[in-house]
């Protein structure tokens, strides 16, 4: 059942490289910019097509019915008629076509460089949120585990004063200090649903559980060049 339970709970949590990938298909700047990039290709190829030759297919069918009259003599006249047509255009010299091409191959450029950038910030700020929240987290645990205490402080410090080995003094202390405890966790509480909803825009879906660092994990220092 042990297992089981790691398991299920393994299974819920996200990792980082999970979020990642799903900020990918849900996180909204990220997709504008993708979009967009994605338009400004097209703009490029827009402005290439003026410059390119021009192929066009035209076809006609036509039936003539009627009658002839020479010399007193008619004859009926009916005939078919089909005419096709396929014509190639080349423009030799159109500055207006080559300036549109130039056009759309700058915004190509600038989109597929803004791209670039949007998807450098996404790393960051996925990061800084998951990041975030895992310390919003540990707040949240600090803070119960000092409200926790100061309660068990409390209760022992009522007991000395009803036994008349305790001060008053030291129980309005401790009561004020309780009552700090208590704010510190609505803060801490508060600072971790921000921190959450901001990973949860980014990632498309509702956090339940976060990879945390091993308890073993070991940091080295960065030996930064002059």
């Amino acid at each position: 059942c042990a297992i089981a339970l790691t398991q299920i709970g393994h299974a819920q949590a996200l990792s980082l490289l999970e979020a990642y990938e799903a900020a990918l298909e849900h996180d909204p700047i990220y997709r504008s910019a993708y979009h967009e990039n994605e338009a400004g290709q097209q703009a490029q190829a827009i402005g290439l097509a003026n410059l390119l030759p021009n192929l066009s297919f035209t076809h006609s069918q036509s039936k003539s019915s009627g009658t002839i009259v020479q010399n007193g003599t008619s004859s009926s006249l009916d005939f078919d008629s089909q005419v096709s047509t396929l014509s190639l255009r080349q423009p030799l010299i159109n500055m207006e076509a080559l300036a549109s091409y130039r056009i759309g191959k700058a915004q190509a450029e600038s989109s597929r460089a803004k791209f670039t950038g949007r998807s450098q910030q996404l790393v960051v700020r996925l990061i800084e949120a998951y990041v975030e929240t895992l310390l919003a987290q540990d707040h949240v645990k600090l803070a119960e585990t000092q409200l926790n205490s100061l309660e068990e402080l409390k209760r022992v410090n009522e007991r000395m004063l009803e036994k008349g080995e305790g001060t008053t003094t030291d129980v309005l202390e401790t009561q004020s200090k309780h009552a700090i405890a208590q704010a510190r966790v609505i803060e801490a509480k508060d600072e971790l649903e921000v921190a959450q909803l901001k990973l949860e825009a980014i990632v498309g879906q509702k956090i339940i559980q976060l990879d945390r660092l091993s308890d073993t994990f070991s940091s080295n220092a960065i030996q930064l060049q002059d």
